[in-house]
């Protein structure tokens, strides 16, 4: 070996040097080592653990969520149709009473009117018979003021209920 310029004793003492350099840094560094990267890899992997029960946990309360939602939902729109339903009815009751109050109205009115042609009818009957009474007295004023023959009589009468005709067309 010394033809190859290895020198056995040093070449020992090496190997020996190498010997106890890795006992030392095996019972020192690398059972720490591996003890430290067992704990990562032990604290990884409940980590990885721990974020999939947390997705399941999150699946789970958006699924929850979701169905919460999809009820409030359901009943969003219950309570929307029951207050249409409830707004119509109040409109079909406020149409039907202001139909009535109209109805009503247009009863009283007719019923007034009816009163005051009636009042004016008897009215124009009243005033009517007064102009006949008076008249009728005038023309037996008349009459009587006059002594009148039998054919002046007619023509008299004659001459009033011409008269009479031409005053009833003038009103």
């Amino acid at each position: 070996m010394e033809a190859l310029g290895i020198n056995l004793f040093g070449l020992i003492a090496q190997i020996v040097n190498l010997a106890i350099l890795f006992f030392l840094l095996n019972k020192l560094l690398f059972k720490r080592i591996l003890k430290t990267m067992e704990e990562r890899t032990h604290r990884i992997q409940e980590g990885l653990e721990k974020a999939e029960r947390a997705d399941a946990q999150m699946a789970q309360a958006d699924a929850v969520f979701q169905e919460k939602m999809g009820e409030i939902e359901r009943e969003r729109e219950s309570i929307l149709a029951s207050a249409r339903e409830e707004a119509e009815q109040l409109k079909a009751e406020a149409t039907a009473r202001a139909r009535e109050e109209a109805r009503n109205e247009a009863q009283r009115i007719l019923a007034q009117e009816r009163e005051a042609f009636e009042a004016e009818r008897q009215q124009a009957m009243t005033d009517m018979h007064n102009q006949i009474v008076g008249l009728v007295l005038a023309a037996a004023r008349k009459v009587i003021e006059e002594d009148l023959d039998e054919k002046k009589q007619r023509k008299l009468i004659e001459r009033f209920l011409s008269e009479m005709g031409t005053q009833d067309e003038v009103q």
